[in-house]
């Protein structure tokens, strides 16, 4: 992937160089969700490594294969946080999820990413709109999805496992045209 650069932040490709802060961000339980396949790892799942996630972003053709992407500060390179993309495996839809490691969140690092990704994915005419969700009562999560243009288009009740940073019965989920 080309890529995408803001003023702090650059979303790009994830690199073998990524591997010490890579740890950090397995670490985070709050980074899971951005890791894994838009589920919680069920017990003794373990999360991908960083190879795994370099090779299936290589096989990805389009915007509906699953791929992780590194956001990274613009003027260091430094991998703080993923962007997940791909086609959710049970809603037929495209979904962008993210996470940024705690050091850098609340100073519009995520706003950035998440902008910069969701205006390029609709830039590609076979992709009609970008879906996100988020816990109910996620204010933060409900900010980003505000500030990039996603718009509140029902709350759902889960069925099936749960995904993982989604805690509780019911989700909001948003769409962006």
């Amino acid at each position: 992937m080309t890529p995408l650069l803001g003023e702090t932040v650059i979303v790009r490709d994830l690199m073998e160089k990524d591997e010490a802060r890579f740890a950090a961000l397995r670490a985070d339980p709050a980074l899971h969700r951005a890791l894994t396949e838009w589920e919680a790892p069920l017990p003794g799942e373990e999360l991908p490594a960083l190879s795994d996630l370099i090779a299936q972003a290589r096989a990805a053709r389009d915007f509906r294969d699953a791929r992780r992407l590194a956001i990274a500060l613009r003027e260091t390179d430094e991998l703080i946080g993923l962007i997940g993309l791909g086609e959710h495996p049970d809603l037929f839809e495209v979904e962008l999820v993210y996470g940024l490691l705690d050091a850098y969140r609340g100073r519009g690092c995520t706003k950035e990413a998440v902008k910069l990704v969701s205006d390029a994915c609709l830039r590609d005419d076979s992709l009609p709109y970008l879906i996100l969700t988020a816990a109910d009562g996620d204010g933060p999560a409900f900010r980003v999805a505000d500030k990039c243009g996603f718009q509140l288009y029902e709350r759902r009740v889960r069925v099936g496992r749960r995904p993982a940073g989604l805690p509780g019965e019911s989700y909001a989920y948003f769409r962006k045209y």
